[in-house]
């Protein structure tokens, strides 16, 4: 077979395909061709002779439309890259782009770190480090130290008082509301409304011995050489009994009626120089062993129990008038009018606190009736003052103040001590009662101990040995 070039070729006139020769129609579009004046593929081409339904193909000098639509196609492509790249450098140059690279660089010194700015390409020499000791070096411990218990200290420190707490130690729950107590050696006595006295270990809280008064006892009780002094007064009645038990065993030593009532804020009787002293229609003198009178003086305007101090029983008129009377004989010594208030005898002080408005507090020397000072004591007072070394301390409703006898100048206030309701004295020290126990430095006011109450106290604590003893509603408990 003789081969020639080919020089013209017979394509589709719609999609430009290929025609196959004899082929009625195009592969690729099926549009019929139409018969050609000569042969395809030139002159008596390579096939030979003439095939009808062909259409001439353009001259291959005329474009081809699918490849200058590529063109096209190519060209917007680069048109936008070319754009998109001359913005990025205009983006960039305008602050606008990602930050320099930046390298901390490292001093041998103590100095702090130092920064370096990179804008090249190329990255920042890398510093060098100081050359390693040739000498030889001890080895290393592996062993823990001890511990010393004590962390390291990182500076001057300042130390922070603290102070004592004292917890409950028993508690004892007596029923009806409890009155205020006594000590008796190793022990303290306590009355109950409901007219039951009992008497408990002041360490260990185990009951002693128990009475029961088959009255009520409104007062509370007292202690003088060895006999516990109680009321027994029926409710809401106008008289009753004073009652006399053996400190030991709680035996009934006697009982004697009396004519006057009592409140629970007063002491059931005064005591001293071997004698009771109680209102019962005036002041009545009695035996502390038999209970026997031995004097009386009769005065109907007395209002509260009598006081006794320095050899003297002083008690308080409906009036406002104060009196005091021999404790042994009963003559009277003086009369003084004052107003009316609670009694309190504090060494060679009579201290009249007012129940009303005025909150005041006078002091009557007991030995003359003289009235030695009279001041504020900015707070209403319950419950009496009481001595302790050289001060008078007065609880109020505000504050607990110490005062001086001689001229009632104040000597401390109690800063770190809640309102205190009642107060105690032993040795140079004062108990405070209210939610709380405190214990303050009888010289200086300063809190020594104190402890949180589980319930409110109103009485007086009872101080014995190393437990003090706290008056709580229904219960009492030991407090060290």
């Amino acid at each position: 077979m003789v081969t020639r070039q080919i020089t013209r070729a017979w394509t589709c006139g719609v999609c430009n395909q290929l025609l196959i020769a004899g082929a009625p129609r195009c592969s690729r579009c099926g549009t019929p061709v139409s018969p050609p004046d000569h042969a395809p593929y030139g002159a008596g081409g390579i096939l030979g002779g003439s095939l009808p339904g062909y259409v001439a193909a353009p001259e291959p000098s005329q474009p081809n439309r699918s490849s200058l639509q590529r063109r096209r196609w190519l060209a917007a492509g680069i048109v936008i890259s070319v754009v998109a790249s001359l913005f990025g450098v205009v983006w960039a140059t305008s602050g606008n782009g990602p930050k320099p690279r930046v390298r901390p660089t490292t001093t041998a010194s103590s100095a702090p770190t130092t920064y370096r700015t990179t804008t090249s390409g190329t990255r920042p020499p890398i510093p060098t480090l100081p050359p390693r000791s040739t000498e030889p070096t001890a080895p290393r411990s592996t062993a823990i130290p001890p511990s010393t218990g004590t962390p390291p200290s990182t500076g001057p420190t300042t130390t922070v008082p603290t102070v004592p707490q004292l917890a409950e130690r028993w508690k004892l729950r007596l029923g009806r509301m409890a009155q205020s107590g006594a000590v008796n050696g190793n022990q303290v006595v306590v009355a109950t409304r409901s007219g039951t006295v009992v008497s408990v270990d002041a360490r260990s809280g185990k009951v002693r011995w128990r009475r029961t008064m088959g009255a009520e006892t409104p007062a509370g009780v007292v202690v003088h050489q060895g006999v516990v002094i109680t009321r027994a007064q029926p409710a809401s009645a106008l008289s009753g009994d004073v009652v006399a038990l053996g400190g030991g065993n709680g035996k009934t030593l006697w009982r004697r009626p009396v004519t006057s009532s009592i409140s629970i804020f007063d002491k059931p009787a005064a005591v001293g120089d071997g004698r009771v002293y109680v209102e019962s229609g005036g002041v009545v003198a009695l035996d502390v062993r038999t209970g026997r009178q031995t004097w009386k003086v009769s005065d109907t305007s007395v209002a509260r129990s009598p006081v006794f101090g320095a050899g003297r029983v002083v008690v308080a008129s409906y009036d406002g008038k104060v009196s005091a009377y021999d404790a042994g004989s009963g003559h009277r010594r003086w009369t003084t009018r004052i107003g009316r208030g609670t009694l309190a005898a504090v060494g060679d002080l009579v201290l009249v606190q007012s129940t009303l408005a005025d909150e005041t507090l006078s002091a009557i020397d007991i030995g003359r009736g003289a009235v030695r000072w009279h001041i504020d004591t900015n707070g209403l007072t319950f419950q009496p003052a009481i001595g302790v070394l050289d001060n008078v301390v007065v609880p109020t409703t505000k504050d607990l103040v110490a005062v001086s006898p001689r001229d009632g100048s104040k000597r401390w206030t109690a800063e770190d001590v809640p309102k205190a309701v009642a107060v105690a004295a032993a040795g140079d020290s004062v108990y405070a009662t209210s939610y709380k126990l405190s214990v303050v430095n009888g010289r200086t006011g300063q809190l020594r101990a104190e402890g949180r109450l589980s319930d409110i106290s109103i009485f007086p604590p009872v101080p014995a040995g190393d437990t003090t003893v706290v008056i709580m509603g229904e219960s009492i408990g030991g407090y060290r």
